[in-house]
């Protein structure tokens, strides 16, 4: 069984609407430090998937062409994305919550002709470049940016 996950982001120069408004909240968060944030969404497929595959799925049912980029990778530490030094908040919606996107996500890879994952996860990304410590982070991470009822969260810094 081979394990993908897929980052899908805003494209360089392209308006992240929900980062911008999650700065504002990290600001009244206390953290004012923080100089940019970027939202983006994380799903990961296990199953009996190619490379190829999972760029496939990536680039025809997760990502919109013309505003947002993907990246593909395997294992669990995510590619360089050229930010800089900045804090990667991963918060996971826990295997046993419903999420409304699964049921579409399953129907549009069956449609496209490919196996069906034996598991999927889907969750959010939230990337916080500036002058934050890892406490500052951590409180962020578990306080604002993940629901400890449906998500798990795994913060990196990067």
């Amino acid at each position: 069984m081979t394990t993908f996950r897929v980052e899908v982001v805003s494209k360089p120069g392209m308006p992240d609407a929900a980062g911008t408004h999650l700065l504002s909240q990290l600001h009244r968060f206390g953290l004012p430090s923080a100089g940019r944030v970027h939202v983006g969404a994380l799903y990961e497929f296990s199953g009996r998937w190619s490379l190829s595959q999972a760029m496939s799925a990536a680039n025809t049912i997760l990502a919109d062409p013309v505003t947002q980029q993907f990246h593909v990778f395997s294992g669990d530490r995510p590619p360089l994305n050229g930010l800089g030094a900045h804090w990667r908040v991963e918060a996971w919606f826990h295997p046993e919550t419903a999420h409304p996107a699964r049921h579409g996500i399953l129907k549009a890879i069956a449609d496209l002709g490919l196996p069906s994952p034996e598991s999927i996860r889907l969750g959010m990304l939230y990337q916080i470049v500036g002058r934050v410590s890892q406490a500052q982070a951590e409180r962020a991470a578990r306080r604002l940016l993940a629901d400890p009822a449906s998500q798990q969260y795994r913060l990196l810094s990067c």
